[in-house]
Parts: C-alpha cells; structure tokens; sequence
C-alpha cells in the first residue's frame, strides 16, 4: 500500500541475509522507518540506507528531506548530524 501512494523502499543485505530496510516517502520529502538488525548496528548499514535515499532524492529533484529521529537513537542522531542536517524541532511526540 505504501508503494502505491508513492513511497520507496530500499534493503540492506549481508551476502543473502537482510539485515536492514528503509522508507522514503517521495510524496511528503519525508525519510521513515529506517531499520538494521541489531547485530549489525555501527557496521555501516544505516548510513549506506541514507546515503542511498539521499541519492534517490536528488535523482527526483528533491533538495530538502524531512526525518524524524527519537531522542534516544543516537546511532541514527550520528548519521543525520554528520550530514549536516539541521535540527528544526524538538520535543516529545
């Protein structure tokens, strides 16, 4: 369904085995659900799903990405920070 209103999703495979998945929904400039199997966190997986994403954005003429990272997600925090992204908001949602 999600497809279907214009979402992407990208996958992350070790060899065979999925070890980590992402949504971009192209419609809202939004990254959502970024996911990598807890035994291969801090491996590069998470940065490769954005960097992918950020690629696929420009590809489509999209200059600016919404995302939104819980407080408590420092590995996603790292990532977006040292891309430069820029806090806009924060709060309790």
């Amino acid at each position: 369904q999600w497809l279907d209103r214009g979402w992407l999703f990208f996958l992350c495979k070790d060899n065979d085995k999925l070890i980590g998945w992402s949504w971009v929904d192209i419609p809202n400039k939004k990254f959502c659900h970024n996911y990598v199997s807890k035994n291969y966190r801090n491996k590069g997986c998470g940065r490769e799903l954005t960097y992918v994403r950020l690629n696929e954005c420009k590809k489509r003429g999209i200059d600016k990405i919404k995302v939104h990272v819980d407080g408590w997600n420092m590995n996603a925090l790292h990532i977006y920070l040292n891309l430069d992204y820029v806090t806009i908001e924060k709060g309790d949602f």
